[in-house]
C-alpha cells in the first residue's frame, strides 16, 4: 500500500506511524525519505567489503561454492546469495557465514529452522539496525 503525504502525516498524529526524529522536509508526495547516519553508513561499507571479499573469492576460483554466473558482477553474486540462503542456507553458512549472518538479520529469518523461520516477529528496524552493527563484520579495523 502506497500512502499519500496527507495520509502518512494522519497516521503519524494517530501514533500508528513513528518516525524520529521527524523532518517535514524528508516527508514526499507519497513517502519519507531516509538517511543513513555516518557511523551507519561506514559500518554499511564494512559490509559492502566483506560481500566484495566473498564475490573476489568466488572470481579468482580461491573459493568454488556459487556457480560461474555469479562470477559475472556483484549484482549476480548477490541475487544467487539470496537463493542459496532460502535454498541451500547450511550451505551458505558453512562456505560463508558473515554472508549468512546479515542476510538472516536482514530478511529477519533463518531459512534452517523449517518450523519458524522468523527470527524475532515484528522486530523494529532500529532494533535489526543494532543487530546488523553489532556483527564482526561491521567492526571497523
Amino acid at each position: 500500500m502506497i500512502l499519500s503525504d496527507t495520509r502518512i502525516l494522519e497516521e503519524i498524529e494517530k501514533g500508528t506511524i513513528k518516525v524520529v526524529p521527524y523532518q517535514r522536509d524528508c516527508l514526499g508526495s507519497n513517502s519519507y525519505d531516509v538517511h543513513l547516519g555516518k557511523t551507519l553508513a561506514a559500518r554499511y561499507k564494512g559490509l559492502v567489503n566483506e560481500c566484495q571479499n566473498a564475490y573476489n573469492l568466488e572470481v579468482k576460483e580461491e573459493k568454488n561454492f556459487y556457480s560461474k554466473y555469479a562470477d559475472t558482477n556483484l549484482q549476480e553474486f548477490w541475487a544467487e546469495s539470496v537463493e542459496l540462503f532460502f535454498e541451500k542456507p547450511k550451505d551458505l553458512n558453512h562456505h560463508y557465514p558473515n554472508v549468512f549472518k546479515a542476510m538472516t538479520l536482514l530478511l529477519n529469518q533463518d531459512p534452517r529452522n523449517k518450523r519458524s523461520p522468523l527470527t524475532q516477529n515484528r522486530l523494529p528496524i532500529q532494533a535489526k539496525l543494532k543487530e546488523l552493527i553489532a556483527l564482526s563484520i561491521f567492526k571497523r579495523s
